[in-house]
């Protein structure tokens, strides 16, 4: 996350009240073993897809890389067949990262 950012955990909140997520919920995966599994795990799955060095960020959606801004990993992730509401335009801007 940049200065205009700020934390991803600042960013979990306007994200979340933006898509009507459980910030809450969200924080507690985050901070528990179950956040912390899901860390391990992409970190494998990094060092198995990558095990030389990348550059970050480095984005695919069904191993084909994406540009690595909302709406091209959106428009990427839903043609893929994501059910997420904001493939059904129930979020139509990338107003998480404003």
């Amino acid at each position: 996350m940049d200065e205009k950012e700020g934390t991803a955990k600042s960013a979990s909140k306007l994200c979340a009240k933006a898509t009507g997520l459980d910030e809450d919920k969200i924080m507690s995966c985050f901070n528990g073993a179950l956040g912390q599994e899901l860390l391990k795990d992409a970190s494998a799955a990094w060092n198995k897809a990558f095990p030389a060095r990348a550059m970050v960020p480095n984005t695919k959606v069904n191993g084909q890389h994406v540009q690595a801004d909302y709406k091209d990993l959106k428009t990427a992730i839903c043609a893929a067949g994501s059910t997420s509401a904001a493939c059904s335009n129930k979020i139509e801007s990338d107003e998480c990262y404003a």
